[in-house]
């Protein structure tokens, strides 16, 4: 497997196959995929977590494993170990002298924000976002994105600044949003004469780069911090603007992946700007699933972002590789024939979709890191890959074979009434309908037998109405070729 774990730590995104060699980093600090909140004109030193205004030291790091584009902000203390920064030693349970910014044994009471605090408020207000008479200055625009990104990672809690956000009716993403996608005329919508780099100096062209990836960086905040963004941007702007936004997608992700970084920000390099329109990618196609103006955006190329997609999953590297499997399960949800078909194309490299979708499903989605909504979206692309004859010859032998241990892992694993076992036995229905399982050796057939056979003799009432269906569907076509 060329893709190790990705964990995020703090205001980082590593990559690494240990907890104790953490790799090369590769730093989103303004991106918005962390919080370390601090109060005003206060900052902490390697080691010291500071609580509105109040600093307390700890000798322990908190590292979330493969969650960076996840969006949800929850929790989860099975995809989180701890680090010790004195001795580099790691554990799964959370240490006795373990806290965290917004511990409640630190602050003594839970938070939860019923109004902004002032001081955030002020803070907010001398960004002075929304200023309309330099809606068109490059370097102003640039800047106040930059203090924005870095106001939201440093003062209030989140909390607040969802509060702030929703107060606004929203106004902030929205106007974010305008950066990305217009980058000239921000509060019109219109584009100037002869499109929005008509004219453009050097320099310009590179600030509007630089433009649209803070803007992406702080839309992938927001969407951390209120999961509804998406859908209300989806639904607030009209098919022009939209259409815009999509069709700007693959052209930002292709230049990050063949040109240098054409930003203003310290530290920027390729592969943080890969990351940074891949976690967009995911995060817009993810939090939109089943939003019926999707499918009627006439002119967004929709088969372009697939097209970048699958050739950043041909060059990218570990981490990339890893994020652009997220953005790929994230775009099938609602684009799952755009993604068939290009597997179905001579030439594509369909391997990698499926290396990076069984690696998904394998590491994310299992075990003690269990994640059902991660393992249905993932099977799901095996569902379109594995439809039909022509379609399944993407789906190699090995990881036919692969995903075969996995779905008898599983299943036997799953609880009885759980959903989710139906959607690996329809996986596995297709798999041994359709593709060259049953001419290439039959692997692991007496265990699908045995598993079918438990899973069957469980009794209706224990299995649940989809797992009986789909066990019926297969015995009915699949049997002849599980029976010795």
């Amino acid at each position: 497997m060329r893709c190790p774990s990705v964990v995020l730590i703090d205001d980082e995104i590593m990559g690494d196959d240990t907890a104790a060699d953490l790799g090369k980093k590769v730093s989103l600090s303004s991106s918005g995929v962390s919080f370390e909140k601090a109060a005003k004109n206060d900052t902490a030193s390697d080691g010291e977590a500071i609580v509105l205004g109040s600093r307390r030291s700890t000798k322990w790091k908190r590292v979330r494993v493969a969650t960076f584009g996840d969006g949800t902000g929850a929790d989860n203390e099975n995809q989180i170990y701890f680090e010790n920064r004195e001795s580099g030693q790691t554990q799964w349970e959370r240490p006795d002298d373990y806290f965290s910014s917004d511990d409640e044994a630190i602050s003594g009471h839970e938070h939860h924000a019923d109004h902004v605090d002032i001081k955030t408020q002020e803070a907010f207000d001398e960004v002075d976002i929304f200023n309309f008479d330099r809606r068109n200055d490059f370097e102003f625009i640039y800047q106040k994105l930059n203090e924005l990104s870095a106001l939201v990672q440093s003062v209030g809690t989140e909390e607040e600044w969802k509060l702030l956000i929703e107060q606004t009716n929203y106004k902030l993403p929205r106007h974010i949003f305008g950066c990305l996608i217009r980058g000239v005329d921000l509060s019109s919508g219109e584009e100037p004469e002869g499109g929005v780099n008509h004219g453009l100096s050097e320099k310009d062209e590179v600030l509007l780069a630089s433009i649209r990836t803070i803007a992406a960086q702080n839309m992938i905040l927001f969407s951390k911090l209120d999961s509804s963004v998406w859908v209300l941007i989806i639904d607030y702007f009209d098919e022009s603007h939209l259409t815009n936004f999509f069709n700007l997608l693959p052209k930002c992700l292709m230049n990050a992946i063949h040109g240098p970084p054409k930003s203003f920000s310290d530290g920027v390099d390729v592969e943080q700007e890969q990351l940074i329109w891949l976690m967009l990618i995911e995060d817009a196609f993810f939090y939109c699933n089943g939003n019926s103006k999707l499918g009627e955006l006439d002119s967004c190329d929709m088969k372009a972002i697939c097209d970048a997609l699958f050739e950043c999953l041909e060059v990218a590297a570990q981490d990339c590789f890893l994020q652009c499997g997220k953005s790929l399960v994230a775009f099938n949800l609602q684009f799952s024939s755009a993604i068939v078909q290009k597997c179905s194309q001579k030439g594509t490299m369909a391997s990698h979709l499926c290396e990076v979708v069984l690696h998904l499903l394998n590491e994310e989605a299992y075990g003690e890191k269990y994640n059902p909504q991660a393992a249905l979206n993932a099977l799901k692309v095996f569902e379109g890959l594995l439809a039909t004859t022509d379609t399944s010859e993407c789906v190699y032998t090995n990881d036919v074979n692969v995903l075969i241990d996995v779905i008898i892992r599983e299943v036997s694993n799953l609880p009885p009434l759980a959903e989710l076992r139906a959607s690996y036995l329809n996986v596995l229905h297709l798999l041994l309908l359709n593709s060259e399982w049953g001419i290439n050796g039959r692997h692991k057939r007496k265990e699908i037998y045995a598993m079918i056979k438990d899973v069957s003799g469980q009794g209706k009432e224990a299995m649940g109405v989809h797992c009986i269906v789909a066990v019926e569907d297969l015995l009915e076509d699949c049997l002849d070729m599980l029976e010795p």
